[in-house]
């Protein structure tokens, strides 16, 4: 516990709070007075459930912890996999043992914040382009709804990563092609990013004004 206390920055214990408030049917709120949307959205949910079966702060830390390592080790994984595919073994190795021995990327996955959701969607972002891309580009739909709901899943990771990550997504579906090509590519991967992004945006307009 003392080492967790250490490792865990201050905005880590405010998701933690925040994430069993939700749990215990309060809804958002750090405080149980106030509603807030002053965190990002991915994090919190992916931390709802472990305060489903326990409300001792202790317990909710551990298991935080032990998932940002789990969605680390994953993104780690991603990233090798389509680095493999994309640029061959060696780039792939060198990137992966980068990350594993960096220890500023150690210290993030164990501070507690989103850092771990967002690695493991970027991760998923470049696995799904290195797997699937030339059918994004043929318009293939079913590859244009899963890519456009990774950059949902992104945006909900880091809303502040939207603004670099979906205007370079949204050149994807408009780099080649017919006319009619392009506009179905982009209406599959937008629709697919707006059905997850477009009822976290619509409750903080309600909510939030």
């Amino acid at each position: 516990k003392i080492a967790a206390w250490n490792v865990v920055i201050d905005d880590g214990f405010y998701y933690l709070q925040l994430s069993r408030n939700i749990a215990r049917g309060h809804g958002s709120t750090f405080d149980r007075v106030n509603p807030t949307n002053g965190y990002q959205p991915l994090w919190a949910a992916m931390l709802v459930p472990i305060f489903w079966g326990t409300d001792d702060p202790a317990v909710g830390l551990a298991a935080a912890l032990i998932l940002a390592t789990l969605l680390g080790a994953m993104a780690i994984i991603l990233f090798y996999l389509a680095l493999l595919r994309l640029a061959g073994i060696a780039p792939a190795l060198l990137a992966s043992a980068l990350f594993c021995l960096n220890p500023y990327f150690l210290e993030l996955l164990q501070g507690g914040l989103e850092t771990p959701a967002l690695f493991v969607c970027l991760g998923l972002l470049l696995w799904t382009w290195a797997r699937y891309g030339q059918l994004i580009l043929d318009g293939q739909r079913r590859a244009s709804l899963l890519f456009g709901a990774l950059l949902g899943l992104t945006v909900l990771a880091r809303v502040d990563v939207a603004i670099a990550v979906v205007p370079i997504a949204a050149l994807v579906p408009l780099c080649r092609g017919s006319l009619r090509r392009r506009l179905s590519r982009t209406l599959w991967v937008g629709a697919a990013g707006a059905a997850l992004t477009l009822p976290y945006v619509a409750w903080n307009i309600i909510v939030h004004g």
